[in-house]
């Protein structure tokens, strides 16, 4: 993964604008799989609780934008189109944790950083 993240003061609310480039790989994060067919990108504002699973975390706010992306050959990079969400100050300022996830079906495959902790940052290649 490799793009930008910026974050722009809009009235009461902050626009988060996502440039990604994702690669695909096989046996990557979870389970192997041959292929991945994204459909939405998916922004959350979170209140972390490191007492309670993941799964049982407060979500302040979620919400998606439809999108097309598939993979279907390992190593295959493709670069997504631009992602504009909007969330307004004040979930921010209460949210422990910003983050993007993209869907595939039942699975949400969610990048593994902190966007409230990037405004304005390059993403480097994961390792």
């Amino acid at each position: 993964m490799k793009g930008t993240v910026e974050r722009f003061e809009v009235n009461s609310d902050y626009e988060y604008v996502i440039r990604l480039t994702l690669k695909f790989a096989i046996n990557g994060v979870g389970e192997p799989t041959s292929s991945i067919h994204i459909t939405e990108a998916a922004l959350s504002a979170i209140v972390s609780d490191d007492t309670v699973p993941k799964t049982l975390q407060r979500v302040l706010l979620s919400t998606s934008r439809k999108i097309t992306a598939s993979f279907t050959a390992d190593g295959k990079e493709e670069t997504l189109e631009e992602l504009r969400f909007q969330i307004a100050k004040s979930v921010e300022s209460q949210a422990d944790r910003i983050t993007l996830g993209f869907i595939d079906g039942p699975v949400t495959w969610e990048l593994p950083v902190n966007l409230k902790r990037l405004q304005h940052r390059t993403l480097s290649p994961l390792r």
